[in-house]
């Protein structure tokens, strides 16, 4: 069911300690002050991975219009934020979903600079920063993942599942040497599991 979006978030009612089913039926204006909420209300990972689904399929919803569905994309970000981390398959799951969120919003709203969801730049920095391989280090563990103790080659499929999303986006990746780095990876997806 589709339920029209408004843009102002007047007359709503506020959200408090709200039971997670009623949080996903509220609207966006009180699902944003929610979020922007959250360290007063903290809820469990798992609620934030049902509100991170919710908006991340409203984003996607082309019966609504591009400012409701980049706020919806936010939101997603921002409850992808709130989820517990742990280790680096914990941070390489993250970027990969913060990364799939991002690009969508890059390849269907365009670049904006001034919005993190939309910055290919920071984008860039995130997945440098959750990828604690070097380009070298990770060709020679692609071409014999399959000697490869399993941990090692589900770190190896993470990577995968973060660089596969620019793919979307390869013409919008900045010049920056972050930028060239990744496009230097994207060859790499081939060989990964």
């Amino acid at each position: 069911m589709n339920v029209p979006e408004s843009s102002s978030c007047e007359g709503n009612r506020e959200i408090d300690r709200t039971p997670i089913n009623d949080l996903l039926r509220a609207s966006l204006c009180q699902i944003e002050e929610f979020s922007e909420k959250a360290t007063e209300n903290p809820i469990p990972s798992e609620s934030w991975e049902s509100i991170r689904s919710l908006c991340t399929s409203r984003m996607q919803d082309r019966q609504l219009d591009p400012h409701t569905r980049i706020r919806w994309a936010r939101i997603a970000v921002t409850a992808s934020d709130r989820k517990v981390v742990e280790g680096t398959s914990g941070l390489l799951k993250f970027t990969a979903e913060q990364a799939r969120i991002k690009v969508y919003a890059i390849r269907e709203f365009g670049v904006d600079y001034h919005d993190t969801v939309r910055d290919p730049n920071s984008l860039c920095r995130q997945i440098i920063a959750s990828i604690s391989y070097r380009r070298d280090e990770i060709e020679r563990d692609a071409t014999r993942w399959r000697d490869l103790p399993t941990p090692e080659i589900l770190t190896l499929r993470l990577i995968k599942n973060v660089l596969t999303p620019l793919r979307d986006i390869e013409t919008s990746l900045p010049d920056s040497p972050d930028g060239q780095h990744l496009r230097s990876l994207l060859p790499l997806i081939e060989l990964l599991p």
